[in-house]
């Protein structure tokens, strides 16, 4: 029998993710798991993962704690890769082609990428003990994992190696199901709104200004997607009408990873509703202004062109 070896101990999510998604594979299913720090066993190991003291795929070793270990996942990134990271730089795209054979190779590369970008990143950074922001958002943990992995460790070393060892294979459990997820979200989710939002980009911009205005249909999931297909950051003001006819208005965060809006509307506008919004921005037909300024509603798409273009106008 073949086995995985990692570590005892304490438990974090790099190498429990690192396993998970391992044993998504066919060639790892059937492998057992190791928890030590003996040498000799774990050198009768078929891979290593958080432990051994050595980075070789060609051997399988994925360990990212030596000195002079500088992996990343691109040279784009500045985090360095944790075992998490470093199992899906080498597998990632493997679990991909199984899960989404159907889909052509440039889309499991996105896929690919986009997972690493909007949930392992996380796990590298915070193994690594690398600040979430420095002067710009590095990364975000939307999943919350490392920290249910986390909770599993048992804290009290009198209940024995067992309860742990059961404990860790929960961890794994957690892990793969949020790899899944994550996965499935990226690749039936977001691939596809990411193309639809690309096309509406190309035909559906109006320029004011140096600002651009975009129109796009209800229900296109396009938060996540605006700084990949406007990387100029110009677009200004993303609008829709909704299912009760109504014209609702957005401005794109400032950074993917900030609450900071890119051009929140006119301060003396937000918080105001109806007559009383009509009568300070001027546009008859507006309805609703956030009291924070990131979104507003129009009862027309002409009134919304109309508030849309003030704004603008006003904070040039």
């Amino acid at each position: 029998m073949k086995f995985i070896g990692t570590h005892d101990g304490r438990f974090h999510c790099d190498e429990v993710l690192a396993i998970a998604q391992l044993k998504i594979l066919p060639q790892f299913q059937s492998h057992g798991i190791k928890r030590t720090r003996n040498l000799e066993i774990l050198a009768s190991c078929d891979v290593l993962v958080d432990v051994g003291g050595a980075y070789d795929h060609h051997r399988k070793r994925y360990d990212h704690h030596q000195r002079e270990f500088n992996t990343r996942f691109s040279e784009n990134y500045r985090i360095q890769l944790s075992s998490a990271g470093l199992v899906y730089l080498h597998y990632g795209l493997d679990i991909i082609k199984q899960r989404y054979s159907f889909l052509n190779p440039t889309d499991q590369e996105w896929i690919h990428k986009r997972l690493y970008d909007r949930f392992i990143l996380a796990i590298d950074g915070l193994d690594n003990g690398i600040d979430a922001v420095d002067g710009t958002p590095l990364y975000h943990d939307p999943s919350g994992l490392p920290t249910r992995v986390h909770m599993l460790n048992c804290h009290n070393r009198e209940k024995g190696i067992d309860l742990q060892n059961y404990l860790f294979l929960q961890g794994v459990e957690t892990a793969q199901n949020e790899f899944l997820t994550q996965l499935a979200f990226v690749a039936e989710q977001l691939l596809p709104s990411y193309k639809e939002l690309q096309n509406h980009v190309a035909e559906h911009q109006k320029a004011i200004n140096n600002w651009q205005i975009l129109e796009i249909p209800h229900g296109v999931a396009w938060e996540e997607h605006i700084d990949t297909v406007n990387p100029s950051r110009n677009i200004a003001y993303v609008f829709w009408q909704d299912e009760k006819k109504m014209w609702c208005i957005q401005t794109p965060r400032a950074h993917p990873n900030s609450f900071k809006s890119r051009m929140p509307f006119p301060e003396p506008w937000r918080g105001l509703t109806n007559d009383d919004l009509a009568k300070v921005s001027g546009v008859n037909d507006a309805k609703f202004c956030h009291r924070s300024g990131f979104f507003g509603v129009t009862s027309s798409r002409d009134a919304a062109l109309i508030f849309m273009e003030k704004s603008i106008l006003e904070q040039k």
